[in-house]
């Protein structure tokens, strides 16, 4: 099984911007980027309600699942896509990292922000293989967070059904020489791509552009990841395009072909 996955951190769209770098002036950039990419998942982080709304109506061919940081539909969703003519969800949930994973909204460890994690179980329709998807934003402030949300993201782990490939994906908010990185690859448990001999682009840009940065920060900024546990890669990129002069968000996509 062949398929193409994408990690996209795409900004709060706050009704509120009125900014040239505002939901409304980056949603048609934003589609065509997603439509050239043509991805068979797209892992989202930030997204509002109605902004992930907008880019379900914007991306007919995709169904989606998520929940608010907060609860429901309220706050940053760490949203799922996947091709509904491809996949089958079998199964999705959420949890928030802290001490209490299961209460909606909750924080630990000195997060000013709720921090959560979905995920989904789906099962490629014409070949009947089936793999989990978990999708994350970590704390952009506390180092202690972060470090414990990566543990608690490899305890989640343990607990799902055993040889069923992962794919991680996220907004980790921290570069892949840090502790949490070196926590969620410790003993192979997942691997990363860009330590794998394959094709490779953009490999010196970072992620994070700040709406203006065409390098990204540079490769020390690479703090959205695509990881893998029970996949091979075969590719891994960056996408820095902009659309008619516009940055679709603040941050650059990531993506990975991948092969079960």
């Amino acid at each position: 099984m062949e398929l193409k996955v994408l990690s996209y951190n795409v900004r709060y769209g706050s009704e509120e911007d009125l900014t040239e770098n505002s939901w409304r002036n980056r949603r048609l950039a934003m589609k065509s980027l997603l439509k050239l990419e043509d991805t068979d998942l797209i892992a989202t982080q930030e997204g509002l309600y109605q902004q992930i709304m907008e880019i379900e109506a914007d991306l007919e061919q995709y169904n989606w699942c998520g929940e608010g940081r907060e609860g429901g539909t309220i706050g940053e969703h760490m949203a799922i896509f996947y091709k509904k003519d491809r996949f089958t969800l079998l199964e999705t949930g959420h949890y928030w990292l802290s001490e209490t994973p299961y209460t909606k909204g909750s924080m630990s460890w000195g997060t000013n922000y709720p921090r959560m994690v979905t995920w989904v179980k789906l099962k490629e329709t014409q070949l009947n293989k089936v793999f989990y998807l978990i999708n994350t934003h970590l704390d952009h402030e506390s180092e202690q967070a972060r470090i414990e949300s990566a543990k608690m993201i490899i305890h989640k782990s343990l607990q799902l059904e055993d040889q069923i490939p992962i794919i991680l994906t996220g907004d980790f908010n921290t570069a892949r020489n840090s502790n949490v990185h070196q926590i969620l690859t410790r003993d192979c448990f997942f691997e990363d791509p860009w330590n794998i001999e394959i094709v490779k682009t953009n490999e010196k840009l970072g992620t994070f552009n700040d709406f203006y940065d065409e390098r990204g920060g540079g490769s020390i900024l690479k703090i959205d990841w695509i990881l893998i546990k029970g996949f091979s890669a075969t590719a891994i990129g960056i996408n820095n395009a902009t659309i008619r002069g516009q940055f679709p968000s603040d941050h650059f996509p990531v993506s990975a072909d991948l092969n079960l």
